[in-house]
């Protein structure tokens, strides 16, 4: 799998949302996920999160962030597929 880029709904200052990804495989068979992390960059340093367990249902891996600065934050998804394959699925999403 490749790593992807998604722009996603910009939150306010102060919000706390979940935000996520729904896997999905080319040649039509069920995604099986193994584990999934999540790390967030802010505007400001540039350098991520240290990376925490992600919300697993079926398909679907999600987090709950909680911004605390403005600006464009990337949401970066690793996630290990039970045939091994990792994907890399970042959120892009602006804080005013």
């Amino acid at each position: 799998m490749s790593r992807n880029i998604i722009q996603s709904k910009g939150m306010l200052l102060g919000e706390k949302l979940i935000k996520g990804i729904e896997l999905s495989r080319s040649d039509g068979l069920a995604v099986s996920i193994l584990e999934a992390t999540w790390t967030l960059r802010s505007p400001s340093s540039g350098a991520p999160s240290d990376p925490a367990p992600a919300v697993i249902d079926g398909a679907k891996v999600s987090a709950m962030v909680e911004p605390v600065e403005p600006g464009v934050h990337i949401l970066e998804f690793t996630v290990e597929l039970t045939d091994g394959q990792i994907d890399k699925t970042r959120l892009m999403f602006d804080v005013q």
